[in-house]
């Protein structure tokens, strides 16, 4: 983003305090955090519940800032365009940046998947870029919400020829709300799961939360659809005329697969068939792969140039990584985030492995009503799925210890649960490492890993609309 105060004030309807050479100094980038501070950026003071970072402001710890967007004037000597709303002047100013390019936009939500689509279709559009030049804006960590959007999309340079812009939530609304920020052209759903009941309310709440992203495609747009997804009808009503390219391995598909070797796919399209080797851990995988394709052929690809982004595509870490363990274990790692979806996803793939099967489970946070229901159901689901013993974290985790007995025990600490992996591990073991983002369980991960990454063995499992893979930031 670049901007000269006079702009920025303009946009969101603030006033400015202080002078930067001028009113019509540029400011080049914006900063939500002190840390990461650019020189010559424009510094935005958002206040969060035990938070002020007008404070920062004020004691100097944002001096590389070219200026400040506040919502109070700061006793500070630097240039300020002070708003009612500092989150809401950064949607603003989002919104205003994203209009002045003509791009593609793809715009990514859903209950699972959401992060490993979005890496697939930025590695296939890369390739795409390869003769030609120029860049893809792609979302970075989990900055895909009301936050992280405003953020990516202000980023948006004239080097960029493709935006792919993942977008989660909490509750009702949210989805459109980023849409309309982004303006997709293209929009795919990757499923609709038990994910944020909390906010949501139910399982039809996020079918109905997700299909704002159809609702808010460009009247021109394309609808990317799962036709396997069970709201598939609920879905497809927000599509309305626009056009649609669906994917699947169950029913009747636009895009479709299956697995021909133990570390290769052949996906069916209409434009002819592609055999692919992708670097992507399990079964599970198959969809969020034909979602990206589909999504590839929306854009008048060539299969050659998808076939290439597939197979440069690398697990995101944490999303049901292998990794070697100590004394000879396998461990899955996927530690970033769960729901229930996402962990029979992983059980599924885990089932897959040789040797003794055990979970590491941590709680499964914001489903609301449902949350100990939830939890005493995934003993059994465990057990059915080959898991003979359970290493719980968390609270809510003590409801599945109770349902799933003999070969469960309880911790509350980290600590306490590495050492005793530590010293029961061995070779014969594969352990699956899951649980929402709060329980922190990347840290059981690092106490029980070697460095190495292990090679995908094996891509066998179900696959279907509600059991694809794995949680991220927000669903």
């Amino acid at each position: 983003m670049i901007l000269s105060l006079a702009e920025i004030a303009a946009i969101t309807d603030g006033q400015i305090h202080g002078d930067l050479q001028g009113s019509d100094a540029l400011i080049n980038g914006l900063s939500t955090d002190t840390r990461s501070m650019l020189a010559g950026a424009l510094f935005v003071a958002l206040v969060g519940d035990s938070f002020d970072p007008h404070e920062k402001i004020e004691s100097g710890d944002a001096s590389q800032a070219a200026a400040a967007l506040v919502q109070r004037k700061v006793n500070a000597a630097m240039p300020q365009v002070v708003v009612k709303d500092t989150y809401k002047a950064l949607q603003q100013l989002a919104a205003a940046w994203r209009k002045r390019f003509s791009l593609p936009v793809i715009g990514v939500t859903g209950s699972n998947g959401k992060t490993s689509v979005k890496e697939l279709i930025k590695q296939i559009l890369r390739a795409h870029l390869a003769s030609s030049g120029g860049e893809v804006l792609a979302t970075v960590g989990n900055l895909n919400n009301h936050i992280g959007v405003p953020i990516t999309l202000c980023d948006l340079n004239e080097s960029h020829r493709f935006a792919v812009i993942e977008m989660g939530a909490n509750h009702a609304g949210e989805i459109a709300e980023l849409a309309k920020l982004a303006e997709p052209n293209i929009g795919v759903i990757t499923n609709i799961g038990p994910a944020h009941l909390e906010g949501f309310g139910s399982i039809e709440g996020v079918a109905r939360a997700k299909a704002e992203m159809y609702q808010n495609l460009s009247a021109n747009g394309v609808a990317v659809v799962n036709a396997d997804e069970h709201y598939r009808g609920e879905l497809e009503k927000e599509i309305g005329e626009r056009m649609q390219i669906s994917f699947g391995v169950e029913k009747p598909a636009d895009v479709s697969g299956k697995q021909i070797a133990s570390d290769q796919l052949e996906i069916i399209t209409p434009m002819g068939e592609v055999r692919v080797k992708p670097q992507v851990l399990g079964m599970h995988a198959l969809l969020n792969t034909l979602a990206a394709t589909a999504v590839g052929l929306a854009l008048g690809l060539d299969l050659e140039d998808i076939k290439t982004g597939i197979e440069r595509t690398q697990a995101v870490p944490g999303r049901l990584v292998r990794v070697e363990g100590l004394a000879g274990a396998t461990v899955l790692d996927d530690s970033y985030n769960a729901n229930p979806a996402s962990l029979a996803a992983a059980l599924d793939v885990q089932a897959q492995e040789p040797g003794e099967h055990w979970l590491v489970l941590g709680d499964m946070g914001e489903l609301g009503d449902e949350s100990v229901f939830m939890h005493k159901k995934t003993a059994d689901i465990a057990k059915q799925f080959g898991v003979t013993r359970l290493f719980a974290y968390g609270e809510l985790t003590k409801h599945c210890v109770k349902e799933f007995g003999s070969g469960a025990i309880h911790f509350s600490s980290h600590k306490k649960l590495i050492e005793v992996l530590q010293n029961e591990l061995s070779s014969e073991v594969c352990v699956l490492v899951k649980g929402s983002r709060a329980m922190q369980l990347e840290k059981i991960v690092a106490g029980i890993r070697t460095n190495k990454t292990i090679a995908n063995k094996k891509m066998n499992g179900k696959t279907n609309g509600q059991n694809m893979e794995h949680n991220e930031h927000v669903a």
